[in-house]
């Protein structure tokens, strides 16, 4: 606390230690021990015996203590959160709403325990709560006070904030894994049950109702398509993988014989050779060629599509070109279609393309789209070599 025998090498020791203070609360986890470790640093580093950090409860009509000092300990008969909570229209609501560090004298009966305060510095953390340092000497808080605890405050915000992103981090992970769990199995095997009695029932019909049947295995066939690219998105955003080298040549010569083989009517050519390098990429490489292959000769508006891959090497780069002779895409559309906002899958390949810029740039690489020439589009990839 300011005194006036304070020097600016203690208050450069003070800084240092808050300095300290602020890597252990980068050091912990989770909102309980981020508010110890910020009590701990008000007592130990700004030497305020009666602190406390608050967090507002569940139903945000009250602030309860989420960690005290060891001082305000023996006032507190059970809970500390139980038993120290402010209330609307109370003091440090108030300085809670205000959200703006400020100097209070208070009285025994405005303290939320028996704590015999007389001065103390209310600190906001955002909506995260407060921090309340605080004395029962009858001296005057400086401004060097106040200015070292909004920094103590500031660091805990940020700790605080930092919290929070990684618990919905966690709870979007968790939704994500059960979606992937839906699309691998409920949607998927409830799909190839309809495609089954859909390819039973096209030996027993003719005429229009054929025609109708064929038009619903198409659509079943595209949703199970579907499902493996959602399947694939999720894997990449919910894997924890480290890229490594993966060999260039098979991976795409192996995805390009697997696309003729699906797609008979089109012709997928590989121009030239194709080099023996391997690239920075993970186990999804092949998930990458293949969405690209497939968005080519599906959203191909010739009877035969054709689709011609090119690549090059050198100077740390691989270069990837997949190019089609379908209707190209407008010069406004080349940037938005590689956008998850996206969801037109007949203008833009619907997820494929999400997933194929999600992964690339994930590699450490970059992907645009050209026009080919007399017509269609290019999508050029472009990856780092490894030696």
């Amino acid at each position: 606390m300011g005194q006036p025998q304070d020097s600016e090498p203690k208050r450069m020791a003070e800084l240092e230690a808050l300095h300290a203070a602020t890597r252990r609360l980068l050091d912990v986890d989770g909102r309980e021990a981020i508010a110890s470790v910020a009590v701990d640093a008000a007592v130990d580093v700004l030497e305020f015996p009666y602190s406390v950090v608050w967090y507002p409860t569940s139903t945000d009509d009250a602030l309860e203590a989420a960690a005290i000092s060891e001082s305000i300990e023996p006032h507190v008969d059970g809970d500390p959160a139980a038993e120290m909570r402010h209330e609307p229209g109370s003091w440090l609501w108030r300085a809670y709403e205000a959200d703006e560090t400020r100097r209070l004298t208070i009285s025994r009966a405005q303290a939320a325990s028996e704590t015999p305060l007389h001065a103390v510095i209310t600190v906001p953390l955002d909506d995260h709560g407060v921090l309340t340092v605080g004395t029962a000497d009858r001296t005057t808080l400086e401004d060097a006070d106040e200015k070292l605890a909004s920094i103590l405050g500031k660091n805990v915000q940020a700790a605080l904030s930092r919290a929070e992103r990684e618990r919905r981090l966690d709870e979007q992970n968790r939704q994500l894994a059960l979606l992937n769990r839906m699309v691998r199995h409920d949607i998927r095997n409830e799909m190839q049950v309809v495609l089954g009695y859909g390819n039973t029932l096209q030996d027993h019909v003719d005429g229009e109702a054929a025609d109708q049947l064929s038009r619903l295995v198409e659509a079943g066939e595209h949703v199970v398509d579907l499902t493996d690219d959602l399947r694939t998105l999720l894997d990449a955003i919910l894997d924890q993988r480290t890229e490594r080298p993966v060999a260039l040549r098979p991976t795409l010569a192996e995805t390009a014989d697997h696309i003729r083989a699906e797609h008979e009517d089109a012709t997928v050519r590989i121009d030239g050779e194709i080099p023996a390098v391997d690239v920075l990429a993970d186990d999804m490489l092949g998930s990458v060629f293949r969405n690209l292959l497939v968005n080519a000769v599906t959203h191909n508006d010739t009877a035969e599509p054709h689709v011609e891959v090119s690549a090059t090497a050198g100077d740390g780069r691989a270069v990837v070109a997949i190019g089609d002779d379908g209707p190209g895409i407008p010069d406004e559309r080349k940037e938005a279609v590689f956008e998850k906002e996206v969801t037109d899958a007949s203008d833009a390949g619907g997820v494929g393309l999400y997933l194929v810029r999600t992964l690339v740039e994930r590699y450490g690489g970059r992907v645009r789209i050209e026009d080919n020439e007399p017509r269609g589009s290019v999508v050029i990839l472009e990856f780092e070599t490894v030696d």
